[in-house]
């Protein structure tokens, strides 16, 4: 019992030592177990507050990251929110997911992260589209910070302090295209103090030529940068913050 344990803590040790931990990733979906169809009353997912009369978007098997399993599929007049423990996820936190946009040259994928009340002037605030750029709130400021290229996967990795900071960072395919952003809300003087809420797609049906077809797949929020972290899900699976590999 003595040298088991021994063995133990001789392991997790040097788990810490390799920057692997099991307790920072606090909230992971890949779709693969959830029903085909609307997303909305899944995974404690619904239509925006705001907009309950767009539709919800649909978990589908035709497009998924690593051609295995199923992935969420954005089209236009759809919004949907997730909702997160309030005052629980504060400091640093990381959020990330795999983005792909096949329509061509039409639509975006706004997204919108924040605490506290649901707002649009939220903390990082940026979309991914029109038709193959990114977009992010620079305080007040709607820049085209990088190019993205359509029809092809995307790793979107975004770093948001809640702190004092007030600032984001997004990664796309690991390089860093926003560096320390101040909030959109800060704009407004409205403070983001801890990631309580994450809402995503768009209000227009037809915009910039056309409809909308994106695909999000292996959403992966945690504390920390989540530059170094990797967390085993409930099924066991093993996944990492840069990508979750469908096997």
């Amino acid at each position: 019992m003595v040298r088991f344990t021994l063995v133990v803590i001789t392991l997790v040790v040097s788990l810490a030592f390799m920057g692997i931990s099991y307790a920072d990733t606090w909230y992971e979906e890949d779709f693969d177990d959830l029903k085909d169809g609307a997303i909305v009353g899944q995974d404690g997912w619904a239509l925006h507050p705001e907009k309950p009369d767009l539709k919800s978007s649909t978990v589908q098997s035709k497009v998924a990251f690593g051609n295995k399993g199923k992935s969420l599929l954005v089209e236009g007049g759809q919004y949907v929110i997730k909702n997160f423990p309030a005052g629980k996820h504060g400091g640093t936190q990381h959020i990330s997911f795999d983005s792909r946009k096949d329509s061509d040259p039409g639509g975006r994928t706004n997204h919108y992260i924040g605490g506290g009340d649901v707002v649009w002037d939220g903390s990082a605030v940026f979309s991914l589209g029109l038709p193959n750029m990114l977009r992010a709130f620079n305080a007040g400021s709607h820049d085209i910070v990088a190019p993205i290229t359509l029809k092809k996967w995307l790793h979107v990795h975004l770093v948001i302090r809640f702190g004092d900071s007030q600032t984001y960072d997004i990664y796309i395919d690991k390089e860093k295209v926003v560096d320390n952003f101040p909030f959109r809300g800060s704009a407004k003087k409205i403070t983001h103090s801890s990631l309580e809420w994450w809402f995503l797609g768009s209000s227009h049906v037809l915009e910039g030529g056309g409809p909308l077809v994106a695909y999000i797949d292996n959403i992966s929020i945690g504390s920390g940068d989540g530059f170094s972290v990797t967390a085993v899900s409930s099924s066991g699976k093993l996944a990492t913050t840069w990508a979750k590999l469908k096997r």
